[in-house]
């Protein structure tokens, strides 16, 4: 492998005098090759972006918030209750702008993801041309198109915008550009919590140079912004709604606590690359990450430019551990696209040693040709197992058709429902945002006063305890029985049902007059089928009495 192509670039000791001019101008491509190379990323990106186009529930958390910001009545989910409900405050506001000249917020958000996933691809992939060659820049792209599944951002969020900011902040640190870098760092922060490693991380290249290795007497600048900036924000963030920590991190924590659920860690290390581990089922030390490990080794050698983004990735992992982050997919994309590089590089890496050791000396782009046979023969195989995961989200579109029944139940709530109100519910975000009425959240992602005590409430025990005027619930289709207290038939009726071939969703109203107690029988079921829904009685003798309690 090449260690830089023709337009290599300084090292960052001596790239000390990069100007923010020169250094955006570099971002340029040059050549046919790299104008190619950049009109394929957006291709591909746009082009699985089009296909994953689902907007997720928890985008829509924000969209409201956003909604709400620009119609005046401040940062706020319910109206008049500052509650932090969204970990990603900068997005939010940055969300409101398009609504505020009538753009839906949900073509704002898969554009914008399109145009800073290319930008950031091209980012990273310009620096592995100049560092490592135009061999190596094909291998990382081809490896870039193995994990689209994994690579894309979920549709809504607000993770592009934080990898961008991320990456560019890293990168301008790495050029010595500490203080644009410092900003980006804490726009970072602002975007999700994890920004803090991105902010520790350009804090410590701002105060260290590395050749020689001395300390940096100017670094005071890029810490006063960092300094400046965080504080102003954790201030502002805790006057407004009393905590500098978001709420819908309180909530996640608390249930994960209380239903002991997978941690981030669990996954990252269960779920190396595609295929071979879905093959050969291994889980800690799998082919693909054998070969990503090599990739890291080469890399740390032969590019000091793309380091940072290694000790990043390390330091957002062992932060991820520390914290006890629970399992979501949003938290694993941050780290795919450097992990992807690391692939292609060890892939080429590989080529090369095998192609020495024959004593055979092809020319660069006879290791390009062999290197991308292997990445596409793997890819083919690895889009093949991902398909086959992801065929109900492809084929079926079964993301777009189970979202659909929360925002039909939400706009039959508005239509319904008065503006004094309210709908308690688990998913909240479709139902919460084409509502527009006040919403209990179980989960305590917007209403802290769910995770009150020591132990998670069930929806059956809030439908007693607070008797919200609305309860949305949800329930696979091929529920034959679910049992419920007697109070809920006593106390709600249904007033709609919703399904999309996997779960049914019921709408519940309650009753004027509740019913008078069923003093027969154990228990009260819940019947849903395909062609009716109905609750029914458990009687003593254990027979099933249907008893239709719809309005």
């Amino acid at each position: 492998m090449t260690n830089a192509s023709s337009d290599s670039p300084t090292l960052p000791a001596e790239s000390r005098l990069v100007t923010p001019r020169s250094f955006l101008a570099d971002l340029v491509p040059r050549g046919r090759e790299q104008w190619l190379l950049l009109t394929a990323l957006f291709v591909f990106v746009t082009g699985w972006r089009f296909i994953l186009n689902r907007i997720v529930d928890d985008a829509m958390i924000t969209y409201r918030y956003a909604e709400n910001i620009a119609l005046g009545y401040g940062f706020v989910y319910n109206l008049g209750e500052p509650v932090l409900g969204t970990t990603t405050p900068l997005y939010t506001v940055l969300l409101s702008l398009p609504i505020l000249v009538g753009i839906p917020p949900w073509y704002f958000s898969l554009g914008l993801d399109c145009l800073l996933m290319t930008g950031l691809l091209w980012m990273v992939l310009r620096v592995v041309w100049r560092d490592l060659g135009v061999a190596a820049t094909t291998a990382a792209a081809l490896a870039i198109a193995h994990s689209p599944f994994l690579l894309m951002p979920l549709g809504g969020m607000e993770t592009a915008v934080f990898m961008f900011l991320c990456y560019f902040a890293l990168r301008c640190a790495t050029v010595g550009l500490t203080r644009a870098a410092a900003l980006l760092a804490f726009l970072s922060f602002a975007t999700r919590p994890e920004g803090a490693v991105t902010m520790m991380l350009v804090a410590l290249m701002a105060a260290i140079e590395w050749k020689p290795l001395r300390f940096n007497r100017q670094c005071w600048k890029s810490w006063a912004i960092l300094g400046g900036c965080t504080g102003a924000y954790i201030a502002a963030i805790t006057w407004y709604f009393g905590s500098p920590i978001p709420q819908s991190v309180v909530a996640k924590h608390f249930q994960g606590a209380v239903a002991g659920g997978v941690l981030f860690i669990d996954d990252f290390f269960a779920n190396q690359f595609m295929p071979m581990d879905h093959i050969i089922g291994s889980r800690f030390f799998s082919p693909w990450g054998i070969l990503e490990y090599v990739g890291l080794i080469v890399v740390w050698r032969r590019s000091a430019n793309l380091r940072p983004f290694i000790v990043w990735l390390t330091c957002y992992v062992l932060f991820m551990m520390a914290g006890k982050a629970p399992s979501y997919l949003w938290y694993y994309t941050p780290l795919y696209p450097i992990r992807m590089v690391l692939l292609g590089v060890a892939g080429l890496a590989i080529v090369e040693w095998v192609m020495r050791a024959l004593k055979y000396q092809p020319a660069t782009w006879s290791r390009v040709a062999y290197t991308a046979a292997v990445l596409i023969a793997t890819g083919v195989i690895n889009l093949k197992v991902q398909f086959d995961i992801h065929k109900d989200f492809v084929l079926n579109r079964y993301p777009t058709v189970y979202y659909k029944k929360y925002e039909e139940a939400g706009k039959f709530l508005g239509r319904r429902a008065a503006p004094h109100e309210e709908v308690m519910a688990g998913e909240i975000g479709y139902l919460g945002y084409f509502s527009k009425i006040r919403l209990f959240d179980i989960i305590g992602l917007v209403s802290p006063e769910a995770l009150e005590g020591d132990e998670a409430k069930s929806e059956w025990d809030w439908m007693k305890l607070r008797r919200s005027e609305w309860v949305m619930l949800n329930y696979p289709v091929e529920t034959s029985w679910v049992g419920i207290p007697q109070h809920v038939p006593q106390l709600y009726s249904i007033a709609g049902t919703w399904e999309d071939g996997y779960f049914r969703t019921y709408l519940l109203r309650r009753r004027e007059k509740p019913l008078p107690a069923i003093k027969k029988g154990f228990g009260v079921g819940f019947l849903p089928s395909r062609s009716q829904a109905g609750y029914g009685v458990v009687g003593g003798d254990g027979r099933l009495i249907t008893m239709n309690f719809a309005p």
